[in-house]
């Protein structure tokens, strides 16, 4: 959380989460010892993927619907299941965007694997 918060509101927004992957994909790409282009390509990936992580992590977990994810709402899953904060009825799943990042994403990868 602290290395994610970097409104240091004790939270994650989806920008934070998205930050957070993009900075993953760069170590991991960096850590296989890729050539400056496979990390530049990493980066790309990381950029469209960490929206669309970050959006999906937010409609799954963010369990009382403030748009912010908390550490007790990131850790409700892995513990015995309690009364839950949200609707009962839940929140339908919001898709618009997402399929464009992928989308996007795919065209990106399919021109790095490309000969």
């Amino acid at each position: 959380m602290a290395e994610g918060d970097v409104s240091g509101d004790g939270l994650l927004s989806v920008a934070e989460i998205a930050r957070l992957v993009r900075g993953m994909t760069w170590v991991m790409a960096a850590a296989e010892d890729a050539s400056p282009e496979g990390v530049l390509a990493a980066g790309g990936g990381g950029l469209l993927a960490g929206v669309a992580i970050g959006r999906f992590a937010m409609e799954s977990l963010d369990y009382d619907g403030d748009g912010r994810l908390s550490a007790a709402e990131l850790g409700q899953d892995r513990t015995a299941l309690t009364r839950s904060l949200g609707a009962e009825g839940g929140r339908p799943l919001r898709l618009e965007g997402v399929q464009e990042g992928i989308g996007l994403l795919r065209g990106l990868l399919d021109g790095v694997t490309a000969p």
